[in-house]
């Protein structure tokens, strides 16, 4: 469970990170941008395998 929480409070770090990277490219050109959305898609796609390995750890345990 504490696993679970820590990974939610990270998530949303760098949610708030991203949307920093938004509101100071929109001054430039934002090629940030492309990059920032690249990286969220791999936090999200990690923190999907990161809660399927917790459920299979379930699982194990019971």
């Amino acid at each position: 469970m504490c696993c679970l929480d820590f990974g939610h409070s990270y998530l949303h770090f760098t949610v708030e990170m991203d949307i920093n990277f938004y509101q100071r490219d929109v001054r430039g050109f934002m090629p940030n941008a492309i990059y920032a959305s690249a990286f969220m898609a791999v936090i999200y796609f990690l923190d999907a395998v990161r809660i399927r390995i917790s459920r299979i750890n379930r699982i194990r345990h019971d």
